[in-house]
């Protein structure tokens, strides 16, 4: 699992209705009848790892990958003819007070596999979702066994659920892929920066922890460790985020340079 580059942005649907938790619905909504996604057999070998993320809210690992044609998407250009992502959802493992286990960069460490849900573009596709109609794009979700998860007559979740990327982005959400590669981990964040503040403004850690700072706020910050170096460069908004491993125990204030009052305390344990 963890050879796939870790990366951040959320391609495929989030929740993809209620049949992460295995729950069969009759059909509420106009979808296809018949399966023209089909299970992608050596997607694995044969397709690009985009990368990987953990979400939190749904105790989840994702991993993203695209078949030669989503690959190559140009940034901001729609994705071409039959372009296909693949993603599949994994339980992470937990310890003993049901809390996820992490390794040692902070991520989720993968256990079961519970999904591999597919959205493939092909000219023509996607008129019998209706209003839920998402372009050309049409969807369907499996088990690890090929089996379905949803299968097209239930798909109409999905593309609701597609919606609300909206057009301009393809459908697929947080298309800037090439943007954020080299600025995301994937790693949930154990501080967010939002309205020129940290949340939470104080963090107590082991040592030896690596901790990571999202910005989801509207402006540049650039973080510091008062009295010690900058963390890296200017933090940019919308999703951004830096990282750094605190080994040594101790009281450690971090502040913004660029907005001196944001500031925040983190307590190292041996």
């Amino acid at each position: 699992m963890r050879q796939v580059p870790i990366l951040t942005v959320t391609v495929i649907a989030a929740v993809c209705g209620a049949v992460f938790n295995g729950v069969a619905h009759s059909q509420t909504a106009p979808a296809p009848l018949v399966d023209r996604v089909e299970f992608p057999d050596g997607y694995r070998s044969s397709y690009t790892p985009l990368f990987t993320f953990d979400r939190p809210d749904a105790r989840q690992i994702r991993v993203i990958y695209g078949n030669a044609p989503a690959a190559s998407a140009p940034e901001g250009a729609p994705f071409p003819n039959n372009s296909i992502l693949v993603m599949e959802t994994y339980r992470p493992r937990l310890d003993a007070q049901n809390t996820p286990l992490r390794d040692a960069d902070g991520r989720y460490l993968p256990d079961v596999l519970t999904g591999i849900f597919v959205m493939r573009k092909y000219r023509g596709y996607g008129a019998e979702y209706g209003a839920n109609r998402t372009g050309e794009w049409e969807y369907a979700a499996y088990r690890a066994d090929r089996s379905y998860l949803t299968p097209p007559r239930d798909s109409w979740t999905c593309a609701s659920c597609h919606l609300q990327a909206g057009q301009s982005r393809d459908w697929v959400f947080r298309r800037n892929m090439l943007a954020e590669r080299t600025s995301h981990t994937g790693a949930v964040p154990d501080v967010v920066l939002q309205q020129y503040a940290f949340l939470p403004s104080t963090l107590r850690v082991k040592a030896g922890t690596l901790v990571t700072w999202l910005n989801d706020d509207e402006v540049d910050h650039r973080l510091a460790v008062v009295s010690g170096p900058v963390i890296e460069g200017p933090l940019q908004p919308h999703g951004r985020n830096h990282r750094l491993r605190f080994n040594t125990p101790g009281e450690f204030e971090v502040a913004c340079r660029i907005h001196p009052a944001m500031r925040s305390r983190i307590t190292v344990d041996p």
